[in-house]
Formats: C-alpha cells, structure tokens, sequence
C-alpha cells in the first residue's frame, strides 16, 4: 500500500517495515504557490521569461519521488509531523 504524502510517521513506519504501508510519495510544497503563479500568468496573457515558449505551458511536470524502504534515510528529513 502507498500513502502518506511525505508524513514522518509514514517515513518511519516504511523503515521500521511494521506496517502495510510500503511506500510514499512526496509533493514539492511549493506546488499550490506555483500552480496559483501559473494561473495568474494565464489570466494577464503573460509567459514566462526564461523560456522560449510565447506562453504558459499546458502541463508542469513536478518531481514527486517515490519513497521506500531502500531510500527512505534520503528523505526522512524532509518530512512534515503529522
């Protein structure tokens, strides 16, 4: 079972492996702020300067790595208490 959206006590249940959660997957926490700048440069026809596109892409990719057992020591730290 996957869950937890990047919670410590997920993080530390997954290493303990003393429950069904096997993995979770962390969301950037700069994606609402990102997503609400986005849509504000939609709304004033505007783009974003560093790119070359003339305007805000349709689809944003985010980084949302999968945490496990095996990589769990990489992550933990970043986790929120829940």
């Amino acid at each position: 079972m996957v869950g937890g959206a990047g919670s410590a006590n997920v993080m530390r249940s997954i290493k303990a492996d003393d429950s069904v959660l096997k993995a979770t997957v962390i969301y950037p926490h700069t994606q609402a702020a990102d997503g609400i700048r986005l849509a504000r440069l939609v709304v004033q026809n505007k783009a974003l300067s560093d790119l070359v596109e003339n305007e805000v892409p349709r689809l944003v990719r985010l980084n949302a790595p999968v945490v496990t057992k095996a990589n769990v020591d990489k992550y933990i730290t970043s986790a929120f208490e829940s």
